[in-house]
């Protein structure tokens, strides 16, 4: 097993400033998940089947402590 010192010598330094940086302009709302664009396009029977489940999830949470 090693030492606590050799552990701490190990870990490898933090990203430098600049890979921050470049990490945060990546990510765009172009590359959103939940965009309404995206969500405008489901079908009724799809959004009756989430908004279903949302229900019937929020149910069975809040009885579950009786």
């Amino acid at each position: 097993m090693p030492s606590p010192t050799n552990v701490s010598s190990a870990r490898s330094t933090p990203p430098d400033g600049k890979a921050i940086e470049r990490h945060k302009t990546a990510i765009t709302d172009d590359d959103a998940l939940l965009k309404w664009s995206r969500l405008s396009h489901f079908t009724p029977t799809v959004w009756t089947v989430l908004i279903g489940t949302l229900m019937a999830r929020t149910s069975y949470f809040m009885l579950g402590p009786f």
